[in-house]
């Protein structure tokens, strides 16, 4: 074997071999079946030398040919340090790995010369064109960075005997995860270092450099506290300009450590600035909990793929003794990090950076905990027909979990009618299933998701004619997935013959208030006020006599908003009142918005506004105290109390809480909801400025929020009514009011064509209305629709148009 190939062999074989012997021996079979893939000589290769490694004094001559085979790669590892490479003499070996040697050197030219760390490549990796290009990569990626916590390049050249090398600022320091350990830090003090080590990679990334090896072996600590990065050996440039020929590949080989690599470099899918996020996110976790997020030491190799791309780890907080310090912020800021999906990580490194400051500075984080829903609904998307049935099974059988857990703690039945109901779950199981296997063998090709739910209603109302509990159940579940695949005229359907099946089977059972908490959500959604109210006072009704004295928290909050809808807002404030007493008393997480807020908009719309600032302040005092709160919350609360600012004659104030809000809304959210949110802000500073004669600042504001909108909020939603206001009163200050008029008349046409007036939109329609009228010197008319802007007023159906 000549000397290249000795030395190429080994490049492959040593850290796979390395690797291996930090395991037990009966690991080594599955982890090489990952780790060498389909390569049969590498695997006999390093079986070999792991043969020999793993031999006792007794059995070392019965393998004496391995020891003979394996003394050439053994050569280059042991040979001895040379004493000079170009003009640097050579004071000892700091380390080897597979590309080559690292020494401590200094210039032989220079007599105060500082100590470098000399790297040169492997004797016969020069001559592999791949292994050649990697190694002037790392040292023209190093000449392009100059920054305090990178080590910096010196210079380069090529040794007598043809090997590359290259020396770089030696820095005297401990890994990362030594200096923690070795200096006792706080968490602060971790939080510090952990900073420093997002300015250097933000560096790297702003100069198209991803490091794709991120962990605290590579970054040191100086004795003064400062971080320096280490080993750009398999960093990627982003730029095309080099190495853009081939990729950077073996057979055999990972160019990456599993525990810190992202989901996208264990597939060998593309990987970006989202594989730093991520490593961070692990170097951030070890830092707050001295562990891992995924222990893959305790695994078989073969399972490691699985595991980085499947298994969620446990909140920080959850790993460690005492986590009260960690939980919330710093839970979900490292969770947000380590997501699988790329694009729901932190988009730069700078955001993540930016969430721990605010997290030092107790300012809200931006970051937000993955949700149940998002979970669900992932599920669903990767699994696509097979589990959209598993859905229904899925949901079907919360379903009767649910019942049976409320009946459990509320009904106290006995627990044979708990095992029936589960018996009759299996059941449900087993029947969708087969109606699965049944409907592709009769079509004889793949089912659309919408394909299963056409087949799947029919054949449930038929096969379940003599059930209707189950069968109340099958349909409530499928109505769900009809409404999350976006159709709700299905899904309506489908949750009304639930009732109506549910009611078939008993009236007043704790089954039919699910059923009509659930009728009530859509149809509240859906902005059908009338029968939302309907459909929750039935519920509540029946919760009242199941279970007297308890509050379903819920199912009254639904009911409290429908009265709103139907502008019965005194109602309302009773409902929400009983919820934030109920809150206070037992102070559980709330589903949807906290009663604090609801019971604050009652007020509102009732012109109680001073009460409402006052219960708005309350709400987002509790929110500052609570590390679950989040920036969208408070954000969501700042808007609320603006409200009642402005209709207090308080403008300015109420425009700075705004601009507050805007501030808040997190750009970590996704686009749409963050464009919504924001065009929401403005449209209303756009109208308060409107309102106050300001068109100079109400014009542009108004224009940013049609921009923000524009593709992301559906033209039939009626906050689009806010920016024809804002049209309207410009025009009015223009001495245009006849223009205005007609404007604001045609807004009411519009909505009062749509099939669910919101009239909480149109009666502020109708006093913008007024208001043109007034300055228009037109009393009576500004009178009437003055009248038809009071809740509870009919609609103006052919009323004053000028």
């Amino acid at each position: 074997m000549t000397r290249a190939a000795v030395a190429e062999l080994w490049e492959r074989i040593e850290p796979i071999l390395d690797s291996a012997l930090e395991l037990p021996p009966d690991s080594w079979p599955a982890y090489l079946d990952t780790a060498c893939g389909k390569d049969t000589p590498l695997r006999a290769a390093v079986e070999r030398l792991l043969v020999s490694a793993g031999n006792t004094e007794a059995e070392a001559a019965t393998d004496a040919g391995a020891v003979a085979w394996a003394q050439p790669l053994f050569a280059e590892r042991e040979a001895a340090a040379p004493e000079r490479i170009g003009p640097y003499v050579i004071d000892h070996v700091l380390g080897r790995g597979g590309m080559g040697s690292v020494y401590l050197a200094s210039r032989g030219d220079a007599e105060f010369a500082p100590r470098v760390a000399l790297k040169v490549m492997r004797s016969g990796l020069d001559q592999d064109r791949v292994l050649h290009r990697r190694f002037t990569e790392e040292r023209q990626i190093l000449a392009t960075l100059e920054h305090q916590g990178v080590a910096r390049l010196l210079e380069g050249g090529v040794t007598s005997d043809g090997h590359p090398w290259f020396a770089m600022e030696y820095v005297d320091g401990m890994p990362l995860n030594k200096y923690v350990e070795a200096h006792e830090l706080g968490l602060a003090g971790k939080l510090g270092l952990f900073l420093q080590i997002c300015d250097a990679v933000s560096y790297a990334h702003r100069n198209l450099i991803v490091h794709r090896d991120l962990k605290p072996s590579n970054i040191l600590v100086t004795s003064d506290g400062h971080i320096k990065l280490l080993d750009f050996g398999i960093a990627k440039l982003l730029a095309p300009q080099i190495g853009a020929d081939a990729p950077i590949t073996r057979t055999g080989f990972q160019p990456f450590t599993p525990e810190y690599a992202s989901p996208e470099q264990v597939l060998g899918e593309t990987v970006t600035t989202a594989a730093d996020v991520y490593a961070l996110g692990v170097v951030l976790y070890e830092l707050l909990t001295g562990e891992r997020p995924l222990n893959l030491a305790r695994s078989n190799p073969a399972d490691w793929t699985r595991i980085v791309r499947e298994a969620q780890p446990k909140p920080p907080s959850a790993v460690v003794p005492d986590g009260r310090a960690l939980r919330g912020d710093l839970d979900t800021i490292a969770l947000m990090a380590l997501r699988k999906e790329p694009e729901r990580r932190y988009q730069s490194v700078d955001r993540l950076g930016d969430d721990v400051r605010r997290h030092l500075e107790q300012r809200p984080v931006l970051a937000r905990a993955d949700s149940r829903l998002y979970r669900t609904r992932k599920f669903v998307r990767r699994q696509r027909v097979a589990v959209t049935i598993g859905a229904i099974v899925t949901l079907g059988l919360a379903a009767f979990g649910i019942v049976a857990r409320r009946q459990n703690a509320n009904l106290k039945i006995e627990s044979d009618r708990t095992a029936a109901q589960r018996d009759q779950a299996s059941a449900v199981t087993h029947t969708l299933w087969q109606l699965l296997a049944q409907l592709t063998d009769t079509l004889g090709k793949p089912l659309s998701v919408s394909e299963v739910l056409d087949h799947a209603e029919p054949t449930i109302a038929k096969q379940y004619a003599t059930q209707p509990n189950v069968r109340a159940t099958m349909q409530s579940a499928l109505g769900e997935i009809y409404l999350s695949n976006g159709d709700q005229a299905r899904a309506e359907l489908l949750l009304r013959e639930a009732v109506a099946s549910q009611r078939s089977y008993g009236r007043d059972s704790a089954d039919l208030a699910t059923r009509l908490e659930t009728l009530g959500r859509l149809l509240l959604g859906s902005q059908q006020y009338a029968g939302a109210e309907s459909a929750s006072v039935e519920a509540n009704a029946i919760r009242a006599k199941l279970t007297p004295g308890i509050i379903n928290r819920e199912a009254s909050a639904t009911l409290g908003s429908a009265y709103m809808g139907n502008e019965k807002y005194a109602e309302a404030e009773g409902v929400f009142r009983r919820l934030v007493a109920d809150q206070k008393k037992n102070p559980k997480p709330f589903a949807g918005s906290s009663p604090l807020i609801l019971l604050g908009e009652s007020l509102r719309r009732q012109g109680h506004n001073d009460e409402a600032s006052t219960t708005f302040r309350d709400e987002l005092a509790r929110l500052n105290s609570s590390q679950a709160a989040t920036s969208e919350d408070s954000a969501g609360v700042i808007s609320y109390l603006a409200a009642s600012q402005a209709m207090m004659g308080h403008g300015a104030v109420a425009d700075s809480l705004m601009q507050r809000a805007y501030v808040l809304l997190a750009d970590e959210q996704p686009i749409q909801f963050q464009r919504i949110g924001r065009g929401t802000i403005l449209a209303n500073r756009a109208e308060l400025a409107a309102r106050a004669g300001d068109d100079a600042r109400a014009a542009p504001l108004a224009d940013s929020a049609r921009a923000l909108w524009k593709g992301n909020l559906p033209t039939s939603d009626a906050r689009w009514a806010s920016l024809s206001r804002v049209d309207a009163l410009i025009l009015r200050d223009h001495n245009q009011p006849a223009a205005a008029v007609a404007r604001l008349n045609a807004l009411l046409d519009t909505l009062r064509s749509r099939p669910h007036v919101n009239l909480y939109i149109y009666r502020r329609t109708e006093a913008t209305l007024a208001d043109v009228f007034d300055r228009w010197g037109q009393p009576d008319s500004a009178a009437a629709h003055r009248s038809l802007a009071r809740p509870g007023a009919p609609l103006s159906v052919g009323v004053v148009k000028r």
